[in-house]
């Protein structure tokens, strides 16, 4: 069996810091004093998922904000080709995947006219398998292939 590269998806997402950690500060040479500006929540971050295609075609990219820390304007600023969700932490979690999956993923699927059935390889952590979404996968030729959970950097 063959299967064209544009129905053949992979998904994986990645944490982003808003405020990441350095040890170094840029100063004018010879600047005797420098000081360090940071902001007051040094933990602060995004998820962004990203789905490709082995045709090299990106479905809709989706960012996910900690609802306590999302700036006032994040929204306004951000790319309108981008998606967006929200946790209690920023991190991805089964309900978040779901809506992506539902939500984002299959409508671009049937805008851009994507043959189904579709493959999609996805993490096997836990926020990716519940039983909802691999029915709604199932009821929308979406076949999901789980491979070892938090294994993306050993197959890259």
């Amino acid at each position: 069996m063959s299967i064209e590269p544009n129905r053949v998806f992979n998904c994986d997402e990645t944490e982003v810091s808003l405020n990441p950690v350095s040890s170094s500060v840029l100063a004018p040479k010879g600047c005797k004093n420098v000081y360090n500006i940071f902001n007051n929540n040094e933990k602060a971050n995004i998820t962004v998922l990203i789905t490709a295609n082995a045709a090299g075609n990106l479905a809709t990219p989706f960012i996910l904000f900690a609802e306590k820390s999302l700036p006032d304007n994040a929204l306004e600023m951000a790319p309108p080709e981008f998606a967006f969700g929200f946790s209690e932490n920023g991190w991805m979690m089964s309900q978040n995947f779901y809506e992506y999956i539902a939500n984002i993923f299959e409508p671009w699927l049937t805008e851009n006219k994507i043959k189904r059935p579709v493959i999609l390889f996805i993490d096997g952590h836990d926020s990716h398998l519940t039983l909802h979404l691999s029915r709604f996968c199932s009821e929308h030729n979406i076949v999901l292939v789980t491979l070892h959970p938090n294994a993306t950097h050993i197959i890259i």
